[in-house]
């Protein structure tokens, strides 16, 4: 990890999983989460640099991340591969909806004024 101010190397490698990571998503309460070709969403705490927890709703490879913030709620989406969207609570790390997409090879998501847009 890098301190973009500075480009001064702040920490080496945390070690999540052994599968290929595709995408990373920072959200304002110390967390980032990383997709993984193993279908695991790593989340890592920001505070003590580890893995503090796990999120293994999704089938497939998770490919992208799109966060939705307010001042009443902070929510991620996530998508996999296989068309999967998932609509995640930030402060329970639940799952608040799940929808399923008929496309082959879902690869980004993006909210853009309230509408999640979906590319493959």
């Amino acid at each position: 990890m890098f301190v973009a101010a500075s480009w001064s190397m702040q920490q080496n490698c945390i070690q999540v999983g052994s599968s290929q990571l595709n995408c990373m998503l920072g959200s304002d309460q110390d967390q980032v989460w990383i997709g993984s070709q193993d279908s695991i969403i790593y989340i890592i705490d920001t505070c003590s640099m580890s893995c503090n927890k796990q999120l293994t709703e999704h089938r497939h490879e998770v490919m992208d991340f799109a966060l939705e913030e307010s001042h009443k709620m902070s929510q991620t989406y996530s998508c996999s591969a296989d068309g999967t969207v998932i609509l995640w609570d930030l402060s329970t790390l639940k799952v608040k909806k799940q929808f399923q997409l008929t496309c082959d090879r879902l690869m980004s998501i993006q909210l853009f004024n309230g509408t999640l847009w979906c590319c493959k």
